[in-house]
């Protein structure tokens, strides 16, 4: 049985201070404990900056986690002026045979990929999503397009950064969220009470989508074991 290790990270500002400008520290903490988890493919986001200099940072992330091929989706400019890329780095057991990243539909960007694992001939499709934090309608917008990967017979996996609960979890005491984030994250019930709308969750569960997680979040997979690293593992088979 093939088993394919997947980890799922935000790096927080590309891990560094001043939004991405200032000290490294944390990237430099954070990437041996990265690559001691021994992963197949690395899906990392907010990049930021990670563009610049012929994409330097991305290479030097690359060699940092023993990845052999790296892929950079460029994301929009954000009110802030923040950029906040995603990055897929792949060993050599990935074959990618397509990749790209679409932006028009998205608040950040959605990237892509497409390949094999061993040489084998199945196809997995690969979509690496930073989800929009404001706003649970349009993140579910945003992952209508990829209702069809959950068809029968398909190998796919969604990962990335959600922003917003996960199907699976239960409601946690949402009084520390601060008024002007209410709607975000949250809809009044009928009875006035404030709980998780997941919408976007709703809908991919609604196509088939195996599982999700509150971080990196859906899996949908045949005949093979998948192991995905994110706020935890998970295996589906």
């Amino acid at each position: 049985m093939t088993v394919l290790r997947i980890v799922s990270y935000n790096t927080l500002f590309g891990g560094r201070d001043d939004d991405g400008l200032g000290d490294d520290a944390r990237w430099r903490a954070a990437a041996p404990f990265l690559k001691s988890l021994d992963a197949d493919l690395y899906a990392l986001q907010e990049c930021n900056f990670w563009e610049l200099l012929g994409e330097r940072r991305l290479h030097q992330a690359r060699t940092e986690l023993g990845m052999t091929s790296a892929y950079l989706a460029q994301a929009n400019t954000t009110t802030a002026g923040h950029r906040f890329h995603t990055a897929m780095l792949a060993n050599p057991r990935w074959k990618t045979i397509g990749q790209g990243a679409e932006r028009n539909k998205y608040h950040h960007v959605l990237g892509w990929m497409n390949g094999r694992v061993d040489d084998a001939d199945a196809v997995w499709s690969l979509r690496h999503l930073h989800l929009n934090p404001f706003s649970p309608a349009h993140r579910a917008g945003e992952v209508e397009p990829l209702q069809t990967l959950a068809a029968p017979g398909r190998l796919s996996l969604l990962l990335g950064d959600a922003n917003m609960l996960g199907l699976s979890h239960a409601e946690p005491d949402w009084s520390p969220l601060p008024r002007h984030l209410h709607h975000t994250q949250l809809v009044r019930t009928d009875h006035g009470r404030l709980v998780a709308n997941r919408p976007a969750a709703n809908l991919l569960e609604d196509a088939g989508w195996l599982r999700s997680l509150s971080a990196a979040a859906f899996v949908r997979q045949f005949g093979q074991q998948l192991e995905v690293g994110g706020s935890r593992n998970v295996h589906g088979k």
